[in-house]
C-alpha cells in the first residue's frame, strides 16, 4: 500500500519509536522503561509492550479510553498498562 507521496505504508510493523516525540507518561524516561521490560521479558515482548504504551499514551491517566479499544486490542494494553504502573512506583 502506497500515500500518495510515495511512502509505503506496511502495516505488519510496529509504529518506531521516536525519541523526540514527548509521551505523557508521567516524567517516566521512555529508555528506563525499555531497558526494564528487556530485563524482565523477552525482546519481543518487551517491543510489543513499548508499541501499545506509546500508541495509547493516555490510557494510564483516563481508563475510559480502554474501553474504547477494541477486545483483541484491550488485554495487551492492560497488560502494557500495568507493566508501566509497576515502573513509575
Amino acid at each position: 500500500m502506497w500515500l500518495q507521496n510515495g511512502q509505503r505504508i506496511d502495516k505488519h510493523q510496529p509504529p518506531k519509536i521516536d525519541n523526540d516525540v514527548e509521551l505523557n507518561l508521567k516524567g517516566l524516561d521512555l529508555d528506563d522503561f525499555r531497558d526494564y521490560l528487556l530485563a524482565k521479558f523477552s525482546r519481543g515482548y518487551a517491543l510489543q509492550i513499548i508499541s501499545y504504551i506509546t500508541r495509547f499514551p493516555n490510557c494510564s491517566d483516563d481508563p475510559k479510553v480502554i474501553s474504547t479499544i477494541a477486545p483483541s486490542i484491550r488485554g495487551n494494553l492492560l497488560r502494557a498498562c500495568v507493566n508501566l504502573a509497576k515502573i513509575s512506583q
